[in-house]
């Protein structure tokens, strides 16, 4: 995605990629903030912490910008609450397939938008059957992890409420079998 901006001052720009039906698939923002290079404690080359995801941010400069969108989903929502050190799924959204397209980028209260198609590789001999089937099981795999990634986080939460409850010396409250 080419796109030129005026100075963006403090102002957060966003790229919104869009299906054919309009519904949105992926949403990017950059701020001020993003721009400056934020080092975690103990972490010398600005690397985020283990378990955190760094998600792209389109540049947001006086002149004209390039973005290059991979072609994925939104990734599955992360497990928070006491997150292992490293999530498994990463970054993993499912590719789009092929079809019609657009992105809106929109700076402060300034937008545009573009149409834009992804094709099928030519070097594929598929039929479109085949690339149908793909994309179903990848978005019910997609939605698989989606749905565990928010149940751990619920029984995450669950569990620290429990631990709060013990602790706070509630009479009424669940007991460890050591208390």
């Amino acid at each position: 995605v080419f796109y030129e901006l005026t100075e963006p001052g403090d102002r957060a720009l966003t790229l919104t990629f869009l299906d054919e039906a309009g519904d949105d698939m992926r949403v990017l923002t950059s701020t001020p903030e993003d721009e400056a290079p934020s080092k975690e404690a103990g972490d010398e080359e600005g690397k985020p912490a283990p378990g955190k995801r760094e998600h792209p941010h389109p540049p947001r400069r006086a002149g004209v910008n390039r973005f290059v969108w991979n072609g994925q989903r939104a990734p599955a929502p992360a497990i928070e609450v006491d997150p292992l050190d490293e999530d498994l799924i990463g970054d993993f959204g499912p590719p789009v397939p092929p079809g019609a397209y657009e992105v809106r980028v929109r700076l402060g209260d300034e937008e545009a938008s573009a149409r834009f198609h992804i094709a099928l590789d030519p070097r594929l001999d598929v039929s479109p059957e085949t690339v149908a089937a793909r994309q179903e099981l990848m978005l019910r795999v997609f939605e698989c992890v989606a749905t565990c990634h928010r149940t751990v986080t619920r029984i995450r939460r669950i569990r620290q409420a429990l631990s709060r409850w013990s602790r706070d010396g509630d009479s009424t409250g669940p007991r460890d079998a050591n208390d």
